[in-house]
């Protein structure tokens, strides 16, 4: 029962509080009201777009010995 009680002081305690007044909404509606910039330029997003085919799964191994700098030693 103490644990209740303990747990519902807060609660009783807030309810008695005065209620806080709002700040005043005037200098929020700036920031809801933005400059408008003149448009930039649009730059080209695929402009090192290279078209690959689709291809068989080829073995692993060879493709990592040809990009290693080495390559695989018999």
């Amino acid at each position: 029962m103490k644990l209740l009680s303990l747990a519902a002081l807060p609660l009783v305690v807030a309810g008695c509080a005065p209620v806080a007044t709002l700040p005043d909404p005037a200098p929020m509606l700036q920031a809801a009201q933005p400059v408008q910039l003149a448009p930039t330029a649009s730059t080209a997003r695929l402009v090192d777009y290279t078209p690959r085919r689709a291809s068989t799964p080829q073995s692993w191994r060879e493709l990592n010995d040809r990009q290693s700098r080495t390559g695989r030693q018999p």
